[in-house]
C-alpha cells in the first residue's frame, strides 16, 4: 500500500516483543488490546453497535488437537467478557 494510506490513518502501531507470535510474521497475540480497543470506541462514539466479524490467527504446523487455536479464542473471548463487566459495554456474539 502506498505511504499515503499509513499517514492518513493518523495512528501509530506498535508491537511488543514480548507477545506471543504467529504463523504471519507481522501478527503478534495481544488479547487485552481487543478489550481496550472497545473500551476507546466506546468512549469516542458512546454505546454504538459493534460487530467482529473475523478474529482469528495464523499457525504453522497445526494438527487436529489445535489447542493453540483454542486458547487463542478463550483469551480474546475473555476479554470481550471482561470488558462487558467492568465498562458494560454491549456486544453481539453470532456464532
Amino acid at each position: 500500500m502506498a505511504e499515503g494510506y499509513f499517514k492518513d490513518r493518523n495512528i501509530s502501531t506498535y508491537q511488543d516483543e514480548s507477545w506471543p507470535t504467529s504463523g504471519s510474521s507481522w501478527l503478534r497475540v495481544n488479547p487485552t488490546g481487543i478489550r481496550k480497543n472497545l473500551n476507546w470506541i466506546r468512549q469516542q462514539y458512546g454505546e454504538v453497535p459493534i460487530y467482529i466479524t473475523e478474529n482469528g490467527v495464523s499457525a504453522r504446523n497445526v494438527s487436529l488437537e489445535d489447542t493453540y487455536r483454542i486458547s487463542y479464542y478463550q483469551q480474546y473471548i475473555n476479554e470481550v467478557l471482561k470488558g462487558r463487566e467492568t465498562t458494560h459495554f454491549s456486544h453481539r456474539a453470532d456464532l
